[in-house]
């Protein structure tokens, strides 16, 4: 008779990401070398792993992103800085972890005489 009012209310529980691996916070390279940085986390749902270059970009054509990891190969003194590695969950969490990347000249090699 004076009618009815009914509601719904959908929770839906997102986890914060948690690296399970991760790049240690710095790294030495060398001019020229292959290098891959790890990366992986957990979190309900499962984080998507992006890479970037603070202050600068990826190196087009010698980056790759496989599986969570980042490569970057035929590496040149432009690739030394920061890379973060991104775990985002649904666009509500993100958690960030920092690598520097030093990449250096290989010390040449003495010759005995």
């Amino acid at each position: 008779m004076l009618g009815k009012h009914e509601g719904k209310t959908l929770l839906l529980v997102v986890s914060q990401p948690q690296f399970t691996l991760k790049s240690p916070p710095k790294v030495v390279a060398h001019i020229g070398d292959t290098l891959i940085l790890n990366c992986s986390a957990t979190g309900d749902p499962q984080p998507v792993i992006s890479w970037r270059k603070q202050g600068g970009e990826l190196p087009a054509g010698r980056s790759q992103q496989i599986n969570g990891s980042l490569v970057l190969r035929g590496l040149t003194t432009n690739e030394t800085g920061n890379y973060d590695c991104v775990a985002t969950s649904v666009g509500a969490f993100t958690v960030k972890a920092v690598t520097y990347v030093n990449v250096q000249k290989l010390a040449g090699k003495r010759r005995a005489d």
